[in-house]
Order: C-alpha cells, then sequence, then structure tokens
C-alpha cells in the first residue's frame, strides 16, 4: 500500500498520465478564460488568411463568406473555448470534489493513518484508470472514423468559405477534429468519473452531516461538480442549435436566409433533454442511495427506542409517577428528534446548486423555440 502510495506522488493527479494535457496545463500554462481566447484566436488566424486568399471572407454567388457565417462566430466565442477549458478544468474539478468531501469529514474521519492510506490508494487508482493511455487511443480510433465517415463528406458540400480552397478545407477539418478529440475525451472521462465517485460512495462510509451549512449533508462538493457539467452541456446545447441553423439556413443552400426550426432541431431537443437530467444525476446517485441509508437507520433507530419506551409506559401505568412523567418527557423529546431527522437532506445538492443547472441546461432550448415563435408571430 505504502508503495502505491510513494509511486502516486510522482505524478500530478489526473494531468500527469495525459500528454494533452500536460503540453496544455504544464507546458504552455493554460488555465483561464483569457488563455483560452488567446488559443481560439491564435487557432483562427490561418483561416482567416486562407479565408482572404481565396476570396471567401465575405459572401460570393453561392457561397457564404466567413464574416456572415454566423454559426462559426458562436462557436469561437462558445462552445471552443468552452471544450478546451472544461477539458482542462476536469483535474481540478475532481481533486475538488475528493478534498471537499475530506474537508467536510463526509466520507472518512480525518484521524487514523490507516484510513487516509485507503483514501489515497483509492485516488491513486482513481488517477490510474482515469488517465490511461487506451483511453485517448479509444478516442483517435473513435474521432478519426467519425471525422472520414461522417464529418468531411458532410463540409465537402457546404456551400460556404469551408470549401473555396482545398488548404482551407483541410486545416478547417484538422481544427474540428482537435475540438472533437477534446469533446469525446470529455465525454470519456465524466463518464470515469461518475463510475468512481460511484465506487467512492460504496467502499468508505458516508458521514452525513444534517446541520452542515451547504444544505446537502456536506456533500455538496459533488453536487457542484454536476453543475459544472452542466454548464458545458448547455453551452454545447447553444452551439448545436447554431449548427443545425446553419446547416439548414445557408451553409448547404449558399444563401443568407433566416433562422427557422427544422425537424432536426425537435430531434435534439429530445435527446438533450434526456441526456442532460442523465448527466447531472449519475454522479450523484450513490450519494443519494447513502443519504437515503443514512436517513432511513436514523429514522429507524428513533422508532425502535419510542416503541420501547411506549411499551415500558404501558407497563408503568398506575405505579409511580415520576418515572412515568420522565418517559413521557423522553417520549416528546423522540417525538421532536423524529420530525428533525425527517427533514434530513437525501440529495447531495441545494436549491440554489438545481435552480444552477436547469437554467443553464434549458436556455438552448429557448433559443432553438425563438425561431419558430417568430414564424408564428410573423403570420
Amino acid at each position: 500500500m505504502k508503495a502505491e502510495q510513494t509511486k502516486s506522488t510522482d505524478r500530478e493527479p489526473f494531468v500527469s498520465g495525459d500528454p494533452i494535457l500536460r503540453l496544455l496545463k504544464n507546458r504552455w500554462r493554460v488555465n483561464s478564460w483569457l488563455d483560452m481566447r488567446v488559443i481560439v484566436l491564435a487557432l483562427n488566424i490561418p483561416i482567416a488568411v486562407l479565408a482572404v486568399a481565396n476570396q471567401a471572407l465575405l459572401d460570393q454567388p453561392g457561397r457564404t463568406g466567413l464574416l456572415h457565417d454566423y454559426a462559426w462566430w458562436i462557436y469561437q466565442f462558445s462552445s471552443v473555448p468552452a471544450t478546451i477549458l472544461f477539458f482542462l478544468w476536469m483535474p481540478e474539478g475532481i481533486q475538488s470534489v475528493l478534498k471537499g468531501l475530506r474537508r467536510n469529514r463526509t466520507i472518512l474521519e480525518p484521524e487514523g493513518q490507516e484510513a487516509i492510506d485507503a483514501f489515497q490508494v483509492f485516488i491513486a487508482r482513481f488517477d490510474r484508470n482515469y488517465s490511461h493511455w487506451r483511453w485517448l487511443t479509444i478516442c483517435l480510433i473513435v474521432v478519426t472514423a467519425f471525422m472520414f465517415a461522417a464529418v468531411v463528406p458532410e463540409h465537402r458540400v457546404f456551400k460556404g468559405w469551408q470549401t473555396s480552397g482545398a488548404v482551407l478545407f483541410w486545416y478547417h477539418e484538422a481544427y474540428w477534429y482537435l475540438i472533437f478529440l477534446l469533446g469525446t475525451l470529455i465525454i470519456v472521462r465524466v463518464m470515469i468519473s461518475i463510475y468512481w465517485f460511484n465506487r467512492l460512495f460504496r467502499e468508505f462510509r458516508v458521514d452525513i452531516k444534517v446541520l452542515h451549512p451547504d444544505g446537502a449533508g456536506g456533500l455538496s462538493p459533488l453536487g457542484s461538480f454536476s453543475v459544472k457539467v452542466g454548464y458545458l452541456i448547455g453551452i454545447l446545447g447553444v452551439a448545436a442549435v447554431a449548427a443545425v441553423w446553419s446547416h439548414t439556413a445557408y451553409l448547404l443552400k449558399g444563401e443568407s436566409l433566416g433562422p427557422r426550426i427544422e425537424p432536426a432541431i425537435m430531434s435534439m431537443i429530445v435527446v438533450y433533454l434526456i441526456v442532460g437530467p442523465i448527466v447531472f444525476f449519475a454522479p450523484i446517485g450513490t450519494a443519494h442511495s447513502a443519504m437515503r441509508t443514512a436517513k432511513d437507520e436514523f429514522l429507524l433507530r428513533i422508532a425502535n427506542q419510542f416503541e420501547m419506551d411506549f411499551a415500558k409506559i404501558q407497563t408503568d401505568l398506575g405505579k409511580d409517577s415520576g418515572e412515568l412523567n420522565a418517559r413521557l418527557d423522553k417520549i416528546e423529546q423522540l417525538e421532536k428528534i423524529h420530525k428533525l431527522a425527517r427533514s434530513f437532506p437525501v440529495w447531495p445538492f441545494n436549491t440554489a446548486s438545481l435552480v444552477r443547472f436547469f437554467s443553464s441546461t434549458l436556455s438552448p432550448l429557448l433559443l432553438a423555440l425563438i425561431p419558430s415563435i417568430i414564424a408564428l408571430m410573423a403570420r
């Protein structure tokens, strides 16, 4: 166990095993939203230069120019930097959950070297699985197949600046290859995190802090992680709406039409409404079960004590009134404790976290519905 712990300290948790993370975080020191915008700007400079060289900066007959491709700029100011930033934030987010649960003393007691060692070994196992090279290999294979089987053929028929020159087209494809690769890695690693967070609550004793100020029994770090995942889902939802709109409005037609609702948008909304809540509740499912179990066990203990004292009251009727009054007082206290226990939280988030998640994930739906609302008003 000690050998595993010593070995794990030689690497930065959830970073050192990933060459892309090491390059961005340790070599290029990319950490902030400003850094993201600088990277996005640098990636777009060759696109702008090539668009000028191919006379594709402005609209041409039958072709939408770069400056008029509004969906592209929505991507550059929302989903692209958010994808890079979230990819970089994931290791920090995971560590904030683990440290927060330790700080709130909800997973294990801070005393006891054996318990602390067991927790460090768990983190080392989590890290090795999270950063394993096989996930990057699988994602590279999947994204490569997806690009050449679906994305590249679709982009070839665009009536836009993307197809104005061979060099520009392939740079555009390489650009999306990078973003799709990071996005796929995020999806895989969110799933890995969900799995290991659930294992955490199965392998370690949960101590719910009923009166913790976070209103979530001390488990709010896990709820906060889900909320941040919800932010990314919301931003990607906006990008998806922009993609469907741009494809149906002008990229496949060569003319700048106004946005309008299409069946594809409705299909996307249905999938979005299903996936969004699943991603939010999956990391906290086992925590909810642990909190529910802890609450039910406490209520059962109160109920058993109540039954014992109530049975003694029945046998004490007619005896010493002082002893009877003492038992009646105890019954009243048990009723108060029972009432308090019934109010214990059973979800590791508070109302504010829930509101933030659903407001971020539902906002793209409003964007998707705006075109149909405008169309109805224009009739």
